[in-house]
């Protein structure tokens, strides 16, 4: 029963001297977390595999996700003299409820945080994206000048 796990294999299969062993070792925490057979079973043996290392990551994980969403503010812009005041409350504002609310922040901050524990890091990748909205309107029962009217306003309106 020797050998390693699939995991190790495609982790180590471009792994030379001349860089480090840390995808070997993400591929090992895998293992363990997961509770991959380890590759040093011997028959008539106990295949038993422990899984502390998915206990202590899943123990500790709410301890360390609470030390992030219990602050009041996630994200604070500090304002560079007395008039930013306002303006950098605003975008704290906005940029926790943008983050907390409508992305999930919790579950984002969940995932990376497992990915750090496990891995040894952990990564989020954010980007702003502008979505062009149609918006339709009905219009019934216009005479001409009534008609020539609401075109013109909408016209006006750029919309």
């Amino acid at each position: 029963m020797g050998g390693s796990s699939p995991a190790t294999n495609m982790a180590t299969a471009g792994t030379t001297t001349n860089y480090g062993t840390l995808d070997v070792e993400r591929a090992t925490a895998l293992d363990y977390y997961h509770g991959r057979p380890l590759g040093n079973e011997q028959a008539d043996r106990s295949q038993v595999v422990s899984q502390d290392f998915r206990d202590t990551v899943e123990w500790i994980k709410p301890q360390v996700l609470r030390m992030f969403i219990d602050a009041d503010e996630m994200f604070r812009f500090d304002p560079t003299g007395p008039e930013d005041e306002p303006l950098a409350e605003q975008e704290s504002d906005a940029v926790n409820y943008v983050f907390m609310k409508q992305n999930n922040g919790v579950l984002i901050l969940h995932d990376m945080l497992t990915d750090s524990l496990i891995l040894k890091n952990g990564y989020v990748k954010v980007w702003y994206e502008e979505e062009e909205c149609e918006e339709f309107s009905t219009y019934t029962g216009l005479d001409v000048g009534m008609l020539t009217y609401t075109i013109t306003q909408i016209e006006q309106s750029g919309a």
